[in-house]
Parts: structure tokens; C-alpha cells; sequence
């Protein structure tokens, strides 16, 4: 198709023509069709939509290279939680266990003096055995 000197050439049918920087698809008849006659894979073929869609994609890689560096370092934290859990676990169960002993001592020396003095009686007696009774058997929970 030839134009005449000093007009532009018509768009040639069933072809695209930019307005304004956008897609603005041609009919049939030559004639620019309006704005919202453009579908979205026309849209998606031209530069732009390219650039728009290469851009949505790269955010989304980014997003999840984020949630999976955030996911990750959740498991450190929570391994590391684990860890120092058991270490106080351990020593808590150590430090009962230094009371226990320190409290059966303690009952066996009070028992053995007061019977050594003759002042050990059946009060006496019940109050020790429910003070080792308790250090001994108390609930422990996991």
C-alpha cells in the first residue's frame, strides 16, 4: 500500500498502531478500534506487557527466595530454642537432683542426732518422712 506525498501511510488491516505510548489494535476496515477491544494476550505480545509481565515474574522469584531464606532461618531459631531447652532441662533435672540429696542428708543427720539425744519421737518422725517423701517422689513432668 502506497500513501500520497505528504500523508501517512494507512495502517494495513487486522495489524497494530501505538497511541500514546499504548497498544491500540487496527480492525479489519483500517479503522483504530477503541482501548478496551484489546485482549490481554494482545496486550501480553506487545514490548510492554513483555516488560510488565518480566517484571511480575521477577517479584514473585524474589518473594519466594525471601519466604524461603525467612522459612529458613525459622528452623535455626527454632533448633537453637531445641537446644538451649535441653541444656536448661538438664541442668534443672541436676539441680533437683542436688536438692534431693542435700535433703535426704539432712533428714538422715536430723534423724540420727535427735535419736542419738533421745529426742527423736512420732511428730519428729512424721515431719522427716514427709519432708524426704516429698524431695523423693515428687511428680516430675516432661
Amino acid at each position: 500500500m502506497t500513501a500520497a506525498p505528504g500523508t501517512a501511510p494507512a495502517p494495513e488491516p487486522n495489524d497494530t498502531a501505538r497511541r500514546d505510548d499504548q497498544l491500540v489494535p487496527v480492525g479489519a476496515d483500517g479503522v483504530q478500534q477503541d482501548d478496551y477491544d484489546v485482549t490481554v494476550l494482545d496486550y501480553l505480545m506487545s514490548e510492554k506487557g513483555h516488560q510488565t509481565v518480566t517484571q511480575v515474574v521477577g517479584m514473585l522469584v524474589e518473594i519466594q527466595k525471601a519466604a524461603h531464606e525467612a522459612q529458613k532461618l525459622a528452623q535455626q531459631a527454632t533448633a537453637e530454642l531445641d537446644k538451649q531447652k535441653l541444656e536448661l532441662q538438664k541442668k534443672s533435672w541436676t539441680a533437683w537432683m542436688w536438692v534431693q540429696i542435700a535433703v535426704f542428708a539432712i533428714a538422715i543427720s536430723v534423724a540420727a542426732s535427735l535419736a542419738w539425744h533421745g529426742k527423736l519421737d512420732g511428730g519428729m518422725g512424721t515431719l522427716i518422712g514427709t519432708l524426704v517423701g516429698y524431695a523423693l517422689g515428687r511428680n516430675r513432668q516432661t
